[in-house]
């Protein structure tokens, strides 16, 4: 999108949100929330990564929904029994999840794979030899 498309989405002046883009301005939820909603974005994966200091993370998990879905892994998590979640182990806990995003990424590469054996390989600028 344009900025001045994503501008006009969240009801703000090009030069407000270009200082918003750039980061020349405080960070407020609202913005973060109108961007999101104009762009299609994951408005807690931009959240969490200004949290981090960590643009690769709202580049990559925003369009995603990915920090959401953990998000509500979590909730769901809380809510149905969170009595043992005081005895998780930090390391174990880190080996999980870092099992579990392993997982996804081999999903991702093999979905990715298929998906590119099915398209037709691209023209090149090459001429028939044949011809």
């Amino acid at each position: 999108m344009l900025a001045a498309e994503v501008a006009a989405g969240m009801n703000v002046s090009l030069s407000a949100y270009e200082k918003f883009e750039g980061g020349r301005i405080r960070l407020n939820p609202d913005y973060i929330h109108r961007f999101a909603k104009v762009t299609g974005s994951d408005h807690r994966a931009i959240q969490l990564s200004v949290m981090m200091e960590s643009p690769a993370m709202a580049l990559h998990a925003s369009r995603t929904h990915l920090v959401a879905a953990l998000l509500l892994c979590f909730r769901e998590a809380c809510s149905s029994s969170h009595h043992w979640m005081g005895a998780v182990d930090f390391r174990e806990a880190l080996r999980v999840f870092s099992d579990a995003f392993g997982q996804l990424k081999e999903l991702t590469e093999r979905r990715q794979r298929q998906a590119a054996a099915l398209m037709p390989d691209e023209p090149t600028d090459r001429q028939d030899p044949s011809l």
